[in-house]
């Protein structure tokens, strides 16, 4: 498990770790969704549409309005 700080700055931004970046693979230039949770917030990488390629396949339709 990796712990690690940073700061707020005065213009509301926060500079990620390199290592945590280099870790998780993100990119400069990436684009991220902030989750609010009760104690805090979760970053998650917004897929690209290639991730996202194939991903329902074999997804059955049949009455899916019903459920």
């Amino acid at each position: 498990a990796m712990t690690t700080s940073t700061t707020l700055s005065p213009d509301f931004e926060i500079t990620l770790p390199r290592d945590l970046c280099a870790r998780l693979g993100w990119v400069p230039g990436q684009d991220f969704i902030f989750l609010p949770k009760p104690s805090g917030v979760l970053i998650l990488p917004v897929p690209s549409q290639q991730d996202l390629k194939g991903i329902a396949n074999g997804a059955s339709t049949h009455n899916f309005r019903e459920r």
